[in-house]
């Protein structure tokens, strides 16, 4: 599981939409379960601080349980 925020520098210069999951694919190769979420209007160091944090958290728990862990 991978999380970048819709407007992240560093992942992707500054706006994220379709770029995140191919660049993860080629960083996790062997991964059969990899996922790339993207969090509209937020930049990553927020995603899991903000007050609507219970999204990510939610992401989380859903890929958790969708394969088995």
């Amino acid at each position: 599981l991978h999380f970048s925020g819709e407007y992240d520098y560093i992942m992707c210069g500054g706006y994220c939409p379709g770029i995140v999951q191919p660049a993860a694919r080629s960083f996790f190769p062997a991964s059969v379960a990899l996922q790339s979420h993207t969090k509209t209007a937020e930049h990553i160091l927020i995603l899991f601080v903000q007050p609507n944090a219970t999204g990510t958290y939610q992401v989380i728990t859903n890929f958790l349980l969708k394969n088995g862990l």
